[in-house]
């Protein structure tokens, strides 16, 4: 079946890249891993063929995740591509979605925080417009991927509520602190700290 096939291909993913010791993978690093996964459709997660997907289904793609398990556990850099489907513009997936889903890229989901970890009522960090630009200030922690991420999606608060926003991994302001988790070191967590990035 499928499923099998998926599994072992998982796998064999997770034997050849084993987790070093003591450290995250860096991102050259993630990024051979992700490129070996990108044929399986891993990285599209459930996205349908016409947005770039495989067109997995629920237990293809769980195959996918216990063949990496738990040499890479929870190795994630899917979840950016389906915010891109769901709530992106087109010229936000254009921008952004082949590179994730070939592995070149590497996402990340910026929501906890420090004070209020996922209590959304009392999330911290906001954007602000200033002319034609939002302007975003906080702060966000454990964010998976946090320290080799291209792309950023962050939720903030704005004058009409919470917001999800895009940001590039070089935008200035962007600093990245590396976090000593006990368990999970091979996925570089990290605090971003957002200091007037636009």
């Amino acid at each position: 079946p499928a499923e099998r096939e998926l599994l072992a291909r998982a796998q064999a993913a997770a034997d050849a890249h084993p987790r070093p010791r003591g450290r995250p993978f860096d991102a050259g690093e993630l990024r051979a891993i992700f490129r070996e996964l990108a044929p399986t459709g891993y990285l599209g997660s459930t996205l349908p063929r016409d947005a770039g997907g495989q067109g997995l289904s629920g237990l293809d793609f769980s195959a996918l995740c216990e063949g990496l398990a738990p040499g890479l556990t929870l190795l994630g850099n899917h979840s950016v591509q389906r915010y891109l489907h769901q709530f992106g513009t087109a010229a936000q997936q254009r921008r952004y979605l082949p590179a994730l889903l070939s592995g070149d890229s590497i996402g990340a989901i910026s929501m906890t925080e420090p004070q209020a970890g996922a209590d959304l009522e009392h999330m911290a960090t906001t954007a602000r417009r200033v002319g034609s630009a939002w302007r975003i200030d906080g702060v966000k922690t454990w964010v998976t991927h946090g320290l080799a991420a291209d792309v950023i999606v962050l939720l903030a608060r704005t004058d009409v509520g919470l917001t999800r926003f895009l940001v590039p991994g070089d935008t200035p302001g962007l600093v990245r602190t590396p976090l000593e988790p006990v368990g999970l070191q091979h996925l570089g967590f990290a605090r971003l700290s957002f200091e007037g990035c636009e």
